[in-house]
């Protein structure tokens, strides 16, 4: 062997050597990543602890899952659009959103949330397989955070807690904020 073969010969494994690294660093990186879309698919957690904010969220006729979940990671009531989608693909509520208004806080799982949003779905005539994606940009989202959460007609103290009828009414208007 020559001086000229054994440059290529060490220049060849200096080079394999590289791309093993990387490939093993990429090998490393994307297994965190599909590990942690994995733990947060089965384990759903809030994006704040306690009462949260409350936000009214509104679903149009023919809204697809992607918009609904560009519209709630833009309110902040969820962290990642891509994995409320798949969230939503493996869930029981697949393919169940309800048009409405619906009052969201950002204490609720995922989970709880679709139950929220599919809690008038007709399931017996529902096949998930053929829902259909259309595309609109008329996402509506009101923020309600200094709001009760209340549900429309239904008043709520500051602590969170029903009141009676006209028990609300003596501390202030509707919707005022009570800071």
């Amino acid at each position: 062997m020559n001086k000229k073969e054994v440059g290529i010969s060490i220049t060849s494994e200096i080079i394999r050597v590289v791309v093993l690294i990387i490939i093993l660093f990429l090998l490393i990186k994307y297994s965190k990543v599909a590990y942690s879309y994995g733990r947060g698919i089965f384990n759903q957690t809030a994006v704040s602890q306690g009462e949260g904010e409350y936000f009214n969220v509104t679903i149009l006729e023919g809204e697809s899952v992607a918009e609904l979940a560009d519209a709630l990671e833009g309110a902040g009531l969820i962290e990642d659009a891509f994995l409320f989608r798949i969230q939503e693909y493996f869930s029981e509520y697949h393919g169940l959103e309800q048009p409405g208004v619906y009052t969201l806080s950002t204490a609720m799982t995922p989970d709880e949330m679709l139950a929220i949003i599919c809690a008038n779905a007709d399931t017996s005539d529902s096949d998930s397989s053929e829902v259909e994606s259309n595309i609109s940009d008329d996402a509506d989202i009101e923020d309600n955070s200094t709001g009760t959460g209340a549900a429309e007609g239904e008043d709520m103290d500051s602590d969170n807690a029903e009141t009676t009828e006209g028990e609300g009414e003596a501390e202030g208007s509707e919707g005022e904020d009570l800071e």
